[in-house]
């Protein structure tokens, strides 16, 4: 029988040298050496007619000079192929494959050719620095993250983005921009990451998310109810103390108008499911929720809180697993206010799901912050103690008292 035609230890051949240093970068110190019988069973190769032709192969390609063929000095068995990087266009136009050198040149011409796109005058210099530098590391096989190099086309897109998001200049969801700039309401948020990193290598740091662009993720607005005023010079003054149930006032809104109140607390409650319970009961207290999914407050109700009459005592109240605690850090870390917090205590009245690894390293952390109370971490211990949650969902609790609110657990160090 006749041994086939093509038996592929070249293109086993190829892919070794694709991973090489050689094929990356374009530099080598030393040919690529694969030892002769290794290299036949990485072909599957090692036995019977397949063998036979990939034997056959190798030698033609060692008479034409595209490989060198290394023998035993005294048996003459063959024992290594070498492989030279000054052979690679050689090897891969016979095997109908793009070069690795063709491939580092083209993706370094899509960074070369983004640097000549239009971008608004006050980042150009920064944009095309970027570009510069981007090609450069990818002429020369180096790191150009977060562009993938074998992703081209993704490569481009986010290129073609860039410029665009530079220029954005309306305040808008992301769904909505997303469906402008890419014709599809979701693709933002997939390369939201690589872009925002991107922004901020071109921007020096000015512009590090595409909220700094004005693109959010969720209306930034602060659910409110109580004796708030919102006076807007020269238009009148909006009285929540009137509403019977918490509304919604946008961060446009809020940033125009001066904060007047009487009230002597204002109580951010993580879910709104909670804040509209406690808002029937009618207190003389201010009740703020940011409406976000995921607790953590967003840059509307830091802003609230920071426009707060400086009078008004800030108390918090949340669910009370390590995330409920990170939450209150990240609140007190961000709102540069004395923030206290209430009913924030471990309930081990029953067992609550089991902390997970990821659980315990939070607690962890946040027994080193100085941005928790001394009780407060009490708490966090005794629940790493115990290994569970307990009854943390806010839901799931007795509502704070009239008469509770007046107690305060302030915090231990300023924000």
């Amino acid at each position: 029988m006749e041994p086939p035609k093509n038996s592929g230890v070249l293109s086993a051949l190829a892919a070794r040298y694709v991973r090489t240093r050689a094929a990356r970068t374009g530099q080598a110190a030393r040919d690529l050496l694969v030892d002769y019988e290794v290299l036949l069973r990485q072909a599957g190769c090692g036995c019977g007619d397949l063998r036979i032709c990939a034997e056959r192969d190798l030698e033609e390609a060692h008479r034409s000079d595209l490989l060198l063929i290394e023998h035993h000095r005294r048996t003459d068995i063959p024992m290594s192929v070498r492989f030279s990087a000054a052979n690679e266009e050689r090897l891969f136009a016979q095997l109908g494959l793009v070069p690795p050198s063709f491939r580092r040149r083209a993706f370094a011409a899509l960074f070369l050719e983004a640097a000549e796109f239009p971008v608004p005058e006050q980042w150009r210099s920064g944009w095309q620095a970027a570009c510069l530098e981007w090609t450069g590391t990818a002429g020369a096989g180096g790191s150009t993250d977060p562009f993938f190099r074998d992703h081209p086309d993704e490569a481009r897109e986010i290129l073609s983005l860039l410029p665009r998001l530079l220029a954005w200049e309306s305040e808008s969801l992301r769904r909505f921009a997303s469906c402008r700039l890419c014709g599809d309401s979701k693709r933002l948020e997939s390369l939201q990451a690589r872009l925002e990193q991107c922004l901020a290598r071109i921007t020096g740091g000015a512009v590090a998310s595409l909220e700094n662009l004005g693109i959010m993720e969720n209306e930034r607005a602060v659910i409110l109810h109580g004796p708030l005023r919102l006076c807007f010079p020269g238009t009148g003054v909006l009285d929540l103390g009137l509403l019977s149930a918490p509304a919604r006032i946008d961060r446009r809104d809020l940033r125009r108008a001066a904060l007047e109140s009487p009230a002597a607390r204002c109580l951010t409650v993580e879910n709104l499911t909670v804040l509209h319970e406690l808002a029937k009961r009618n207190s003389r207290d201010i009740l703020a929720g940011s409406g976000s999914h995921g607790g953590f407050a967003h840059s509307a109700i830091i802003e609230f809180l920071r426009a707060l009459p400086p009078h008004v005592v800030i108390l918090h109240c949340g669910d009370t697993d390590p995330k409920g605690f990170e939450i209150l850090h990240d609140l007190r870390k961000r709102a540069a206010r004395e923030i206290g917090s209430l009913g924030m205590a471990f309930d081990a009245s029953r067992p609550g799901p089991a902390l997970t690894g990821g659980d315990r390293k939070t607690i962890a952390r946040l027994l080193e912050s100085r941005f928790l109370t001394d009780p407060e971490k009490s708490h966090l211990a005794a629940m790493l103690a115990a290994g569970h949650k307990g009854i943390f969902e806010q839901e799931a609790r007795p509502l704070p008292e009239k008469s509770v609110l007046s107690s305060v657990e302030k915090q231990g160090a300023s924000a």
